[in-house]
C-alpha cells in the first residue's frame, strides 16, 4: 500500500471524538495522584492512535491500550472481551496473561443464563450498564480461585457503545488499586475511549482494504475526507490527471475544475453526498496540461457509526466516446428526434463567432419542479418536452436552439439587446401557453438565464456558466433579465 495512505490516515482519527479531560466525570481520588494517572491514560490512548496510523495489527494496538490502562490505573488486569456466535465472551486483548486471563480463556463467560452466564461481562451486556462485583460473590464463583491467586478482589465490567455490539471492558482491581480506578464513572470514561479506538481501527481497516482493492483498478479513484481534502488516490487517477500523488494529497478536487459546471451542479452534488447518498453524473475536468477530459463520476460517502467521514470518487473516462459523439453531431448538425440543432454543433457555431470577436448573446432555458408532470406517469414527461421543443422551433427556428439535457435548452439570441429582450418576451409568452395534451398542471417553473459577450465572458464555457448563475439569481440585474413562468 502506498506510504501516502499511511501518512494521511491521521485524517480518519481526527474525525472521531477525542479524549478530553474537560468532558471527564468528576472522580474522587486525591487530585495529584489522579492528575498523574489521567495524563498516563491520555498518553496510552494517543499511542493507540499513532500505532493505527503506523499500520500496526489491531491485536497489538488493543493489547498495548489495555497495558496502558492497567499501568495508569494501578490495576493488575484489564481486558477487552467480545461476544461471538454462540454467546461466548472471548478475550480480544489483555494487559497481561494472568491466571484469571487463562481461566477466562479456558472457561469464558456466556450470555445464556448458565453458571458461567451470570458473570459481570454478560450482565453488563444484558443491562447495558456498568456491573461491578467482588470476586467472592456467587456470580463470579467459576473464576474466583484464579482471581484470588492473582490478588484481584473486585471486577468492573462496562459495555462499549458503538456500531459493533458485544464488546465489554473489564477492569480488575487489587487491594492496592486506587479506589477510583474501578468505579462506575471511571469505567464509563475508559470504555468510551476504548470504543473510539476500536471504531477508528475498524474504519481504518475498511479504508485500507478499499484502497488496496482500488490501487490496481483501471478506473481512476480518490478518497477525500469530510472537508473535501484528498487523502489517497490510485495510479490510474495520476495517469488520467497528470498529477502525482504528492501533488494532490491534501488538496480539494476543485483544482481539476474546467469551469464548465455552474453553482447548481456543485450544490446538487454536495447536497447528495452529505446526506449519505451516492451521486452519479458526467463531469468535464482539466488535467495538468489544461486539456479537458470527460468522465462519468460516481461519488460514494462512507464512514462509521452512521456518520459520513470520507468520500470515494471513481472516474470512468469517456473522453474518446464524447469526442466521437461530437464528431458525429458536427457531421449532422440537426437532432433527428427533436428537430433542433445538436448542442455540440450550436456551441461550435457560437465559438466560431467568438473567435472572430463577434458579439454573442445566449439564453439557457431550464424547466424545474417537474414532479407534477412525472407524477402523471406514462409518456407525460416526454410529451411535455416534445411540446417545448416544438414551440422553440416555431419561435426561433431550427438553427438557434439546442437541447442540453432533460428540461434544459440553449438558445442563440440576437446580438442587439433590444431585439434580444423582445425575442425573450415572445419566447416566454409562447412557453406560458397551456399544454393541452397534458392538462392542468401547476407548480412548473420555467426560467431563462442570459449571458452575453464580452461582459460575461469570451468563451462558450464562460457564457454558459454566467447564464447558469443567472438562472439562480434572485432578483436578476437588468443586464441579465430574469423571467419566470408558473404554468397554469
Amino acid at each position: 500500500m502506498p506510504c501516502t495512505l499511511a501518512r494521511d490516515t491521521i485524517h480518519v482519527m481526527k474525525l472521531l471524538p477525542t479524549f478530553s479531560t474537560r468532558s471527564a466525570p468528576t472522580l474522587t481520588a486525591p487530585e495529584p495522584v489522579h492528575e498523574v494517572s489521567q495524563g498516563r491514560f491520555e498518553r496510552a490512548v494517543d499511542r493507540a492512535y499513532r500505532e493505527m496510523v503506523e499500520e500496526r495489527p489491531r491485536s497489538d494496538v488493543l493489547r498495548n491500550l489495555c497495558q496502558g490502562i492497567a499501568d495508569s490505573h494501578g490495576l493488575p488486569l484489564v481486558a477487552l472481551l467480545r461476544r461471538h456466535d454462540g454467546g461466548a465472551l472471548e478475550i480480544e486483548a489483555t494487559s497481561r496473561e494472568t491466571l484469571l486471563w487463562a481461566e477466562l480463556t479456558r472457561l469464558p463467560e456466556r450470555c445464556d443464563g448458565t453458571i458461567v452466564g451470570n458473570g459481570p461481562g454478560s450482565r453488563a451486556l444484558q443491562t447495558r450498564e456498568t456491573v461491578a462485583v467482588n470476586v467472592d460473590e456467587p456470580g463470579f464463583s467459576p473464576w474466583r480461585e484464579a482471581a484470588m491467586r492473582d490478588g484481584i478482589v473486585r471486577v468492573c465490567a462496562r459495555p462499549l457503545e458503538f456500531e459493533e455490539p458485544g464488546w465489554v471492558l473489564m477492569l480488575c482491581a487489587s487491594r492496592l488499586s486506587p479506589a477510583w480506578a474501578c468505579d462506575e464513572d471511571d469505567a464509563l470514561l475508559v470504555a468510551a475511549a476504548c470504543a473510539r479506538v476500536i471504531a477508528a481501527s475498524r474504519l481504518l481497516a475498511r479504508r485500507t482494504l478499499l484502497a488496496t482493492a482500488l490501487s490496481g483498478a483501471g478506473n481512476a479513484a480518490f478518497i477525500a475526507d469530510i472537508e473535501g481534502r484528498i487523502t489517497w488516490c490510485n495510479a490510474s487517477f495520476c495517469d488520467l490527471t497528470g498529477y502525482s500523488r504528492e501533488d494532490v494529497i491534501g488538496r480539494n478536487p476543485r483544482f481539476l475544475s474546467s469551469g464548465r459546471h455552474g453553482v447548481r451542479h456543485y450544490r446538487g452534488l454536495w447536497n447528495t453526498i452529505r446526506s449519505g447518498e451516492i451521486w452519479r453524473g458526467e463531469t468535464v475536468d482539466r488535467d495538468r496540461s489544461g486539456a479537458a477530459f470527460t468522465a462519468n463520476q460516481t461519488i460514494s460517502p462512507f464512514g462509521t457509526e452512521g456518520r459520513v467521514t470520507h468520500y470515494l470518487a471513481v472516474y470512468d473516462d469517456v473522453s474518446r466516446k464524447k469526442a466521437e459523439e461530437v464528431r458525429r453531431e458536427l457531421c449532422s448538425t440537426r437532432d433527428a428526434l427533436t428537430g433542433l440543432m445538436h448542442r455540440a454543433a450550436l456551441e461550435h457555431c457560437l465559438s466560431e463567432r467568438l473567435s472572430r470577436r463577434q458579439p454573442v448573446s445566449i439564453g439557457v432555458i431550464a424547466a424545474r419542479r417537474l414532479a407534477a408532470i412525472e407524477g402523471l406517469g406514462g409518456d407525460a414527461f416526454e410529451t411535455f418536452q416534445s411540446e417545448i421543443q416544438s414551440r422553440l422551433l416555431e419561435t426561433l427556428g431550427a438553427e438557434r436552439a439546442a437541447r442540453m439535457s432533460a428540461g434544459e435548452y440553449l438558445v442563440d439570441l440576437p446580438e442587439d439587446a433590444e431585439n434580444a429582450d423582445r425575442l425573450v418576451e415572445t419566447l416566454m409568452h409562447d412557453l406560458r401557453e397551456p399544454y393541452p395534451l397534458i392538462g392542468e398542471i401547476s407548480g412548473i417553473d420555467l426560467r431563462i438565464g442570459r449571458a452575453r459577450s464580452p461582459a460575461d465572458g469570451d468563451t462558450v464555457e464562460a457564457l454558459l456558466l454566467a447564464a447558469d448563475r443567472s438562472l439562480g439569481a434572485e432578483p436578476m440585474a437588468p443586464a441579465r433579465r430574469y423571467m419566470e413562468m408558473q404554468a397554469d
